[in-house]
């Protein structure tokens, strides 16, 4: 407030009167104070952040007003493993700017509180020092990957193991891709996990590759052999996680659930045991560690843990323990990591950007906030220390700054507080694109090729695979100059964010699985089983009856999976168009018939039918007419065995043969003789003989006796 002054115009003796009137005193409502900082570089920053490096001279403004109405001043710097308290007394004028000069050997978010108290009650305005490491001046190294050993499973059991890097350059993000593996394994925030069928059975090698985000990158190959047996493998139990640190109180029960902090694949039942380590005193009983420490074990003990399955596989899990006599509280701030971007001061050529963070406290994290200005974001969690938020509404061609403000879980609330600045360039460089299909498709999006795209943005790329064959995936060239938002699929996007690339998409022939039958009573080429055949693809097909059977024809199915060039022939070939299919060989057995001759006579048959299966047996018998006699067989039988057995194995031609019957005629003649005529010694059954009786002189005849 500026002087007051009454002039007073009085027309007494022609003169002046002005009388001063007085300003009234400050009071508590009128002292305000501010924050600011001083950069090592010189540069004043008329905020509440700064972000430095580390052991550079810097310096903390406070603007105070009003000092003599100041009962004390206090400046906090906290970290989270202490606080440091300054008192501030050395005023010199009623408005005064006090700087205090520090530096810091160690990265991290530092927060600032400036405290006046004016008649006993407290003033306070907060700010925050984010430290980072020197940018690096050496050069780039690659980065160090870590894959476990050969890994061995059987057909239909889950392999999952995880894949981890090290980069010895500072800030350095690093990504971890696996360009080699099958078609359907996947790999995802550093874990693969796999499924095999049992036509996987054999051995696959996974390819994993770290690059850093230098320029140009580097990398580091390994790679995991994985052997696939087709009967069941036996897996070792493994610990979600390997250490665990825990803090705990004498005189009170610590108990820790060990059952669901380790799990088996093969869902074996666990036994879990203390190998080595101290307290004496702990025990585990039904899968629950337990211990209750006395003052005399203050300190910090290691506690080695086994889970083992019934095989003898085992896992180890280490267990930290602190024994403290008296609680503390908590004074350490929740800290910040980052994720993406890989570093504060990135430029981007978009108004939009996900930032993602992890942010870990040992009491839990009770919130994370995003904010750009005054505007508050969305933030997401995943998994159980990564937070996500989209930030939309950059400003172009200046540096953004995106706040993110942590709040631990303890009764303190303790807060941290991370900045991310961030520039959008909205005049992001270009490149050149090129696209190419590989053998069996082409390219339908973009038409032509190469084309320009800029920094950054994504550029929609489709693929159509020609007859018979299938989309596989995309491969870009080089894979530091971009990403590929979905690799696997048809139509997706490529943004480039380094250097001109050339992106290929790869096909194959559709293949479907071809599973040969028969019905039991022959064979097939190709043999009985499973193959794989390409789609339209035509597979010569053959069956070969069982003795005593024929080809009947084949079938196919489904129906509609596709087609045989000639389904009754025992030589065809087959198509499959759409689906896997089962094509089966069906048989029928062999008929003959069996013609018979019986010349004065007949043939009986048992069982009597026209046609008989091969191999069948069947009796027959030769009847002889009145006057004749069965002599033998002739034509598929031979001997004159009656009644007999043939086994049809063919058609059959049978004649049984007959002879007409023969007798003697013996005559005699007492006191004359006979005569016959003819005079045969033998005579076929039915001839007529006659019979001439002569007496002797002095006799007659007189009758016959005998036959007559």
């Amino acid at each position: 407030m500026g002087k007051q002054i009454l002039y007073i115009m009085m027309f007494i003796s022609a003169f002046w009167i002005v009388c001063e009137i007085p300003e009234p005193p400050p009071s508590a409502e009128n002292v305000s104070l501010g924050l600011g900082f001083e950069r090592s570089n010189g540069e004043i920053i008329k905020g509440t952040s700064l972000e430095d490096t580390t052991d550079n001279l810097i310096k903390i403004c406070m603007y105070l007003n009003f000092t003599e109405l100041l009962d004390s001043v206090n400046l906090r710097i906290i970290s989270k493993t202490d606080t440091q308290k300054y008192a501030i007394d050395s005023f010199t004028q009623q408005f005064d700017t006090v700087y205090h000069s520090l530096s810091f050997s160690k990265t991290g978010n530092y927060q600032v509180n400036l405290t006046a108290y004016v008649e006993g009650k407290p003033i306070a305005v907060n700010g925050t020092i984010t430290i980072v490491d020197r940018p690096q001046t050496a050069q780039n190294h690659a980065p160090v990957l870590t894959v476990p050993s050969s890994q061995i499973i059987g057909a239909g059991q889950t392999l999952i193991f995880t894949v981890s890097a090290t980069d010895p350059d500072t800030n350095q993000l690093v990504t971890i891709t696996a360009p080699k593996k099958p078609n359907t394994a996947i790999f995802k925030a550093d874990t693969f996990k796999w499924t095999p069928t049992i036509e996987d059975t054999g051995t696959d090698t996974v390819i994993f590759i770290a690059s850093d985000n230098y320029l140009p990158a580097k990398t580091d190959t390994e790679f995991v052999v994985i052997n696939i047996s087709s009967v069941r493998v036996n897996q070792s139990p493994k610990w979600s996680t390997k250490k665990i640190q825990k803090t705990i109180i004498p005189g009170e029960l610590f108990s820790y659930e060990l059952g669901d902090k380790c799990y088996d694949p093969d869902n074996d039942t666990l036994i879990y045991s203390i190998a080595s380590g101290l307290p004496a005193k702990d025990t585990i009983i039904n899968n629950i560690y337990s211990y209750t420490p006395s003052e005399a074990d203050t300190g910090e003990y290691t506690v080695y843990i086994t889970t083992q399955d019934p095989s003898g596989l085992e896992d180890t899990l280490t267990l930290e323990l602190t024994v403290i006599i008296n609680s503390v509280i908590d004074t350490i701030a929740p800290v910040f990591t980052w994720v993406s971007p890989a570093k504060d001061s990135t430029e981007i050529s978009s108004s939009t950007i996900q930032v993602t963070v992890t942010c870990n406290d040992e009491s839990g994290i009770d919130s994370v906030k995003c904010f750009l200005g005054t505007t508050m974001f969305n933030v997401v969690k995943s998994g159980d220390s990564t937070y996500s938020a989209t930030v939309t509404g950059l400003l172009p061609t200046e540096w953004n700054t995106i706040t993110f403000v942590a709040t631990d879980a303890s009764p303190a609330k303790n807060l941290c507080t991370l900045l991310v600045h961030l520039k959008y360039d909205n005049t992001a460089p270009s490149f050149k694109l090129s696209i190419a299909a590989g053998t069996g498709g082409k390219i339908t999006v973009p038409v032509n090729s190469p084309v320009d795209v800029n920094y950054g943005v994504a550029k929609t790329i489709t693929a159509a695979p020609d007859s018979g064959y299938q989309f596989v995936n995309w491969t870009i060239t080089p894979d530091t100059a971009g990403t590929i938002a979905s690799d696997t699929s048809a139509s997706t996007t490529v943004t480039i964010v380094n250097a001109n690339a050339s992106v290929k998409a790869n096909f194959a022939p559709i293949t479907y699985e071809l599973t040969m039958a028969n019905d039991g009573n022959g064979t097939t080429t190709p043999a009985e089983g499973k193959s794989t055949v390409k789609q339209g693809a035509a597979t010569t097909i053959s069956a070969i009856p069982n003795p005593g059977y024929e080809f009947s024809h084949w079938t196919i199915t489904p129906a509609s999976a596709g087609t045989i060039t000639s389904s009754n022939s025992a030589s065809a070939s087959v198509k499959l168009n759409s689906s896997n299919a089962t094509v089966k060989a069906i048989f029928k057995i062999k008929t003959y018939s069996i013609s018979i001759t019986a010349d004065n006579g007949s043939i009986t048959l048992s069982p009597e039918q026209n046609q008989y299966d091969s191999g069948t047996v069947v009796s027959l018998k030769a009847v002889p007419v009145t006057g004749y006699e069965f002599t033998g067989w002739s034509g598929a039988l031979t001997g004159n065995t009656n009644p007999t057995t043939i086994k049809m194995d063919g058609p059959k031609s049978i004649t049984a043969n007959f002879t007409i019957k023969k007798y003697s005629l013996s005559v005699a003649g007492l006191n004359g003789t006979v005569t016959k005529e003819p005079n045969l010694t033998l005579y076929d059954s039915g001839s007529t003989v006659i019979l001439t009786a002569v007496a002797a002189t002095g006799y007659q005849f007189s009758s016959w006796s005998g036959g007559l």
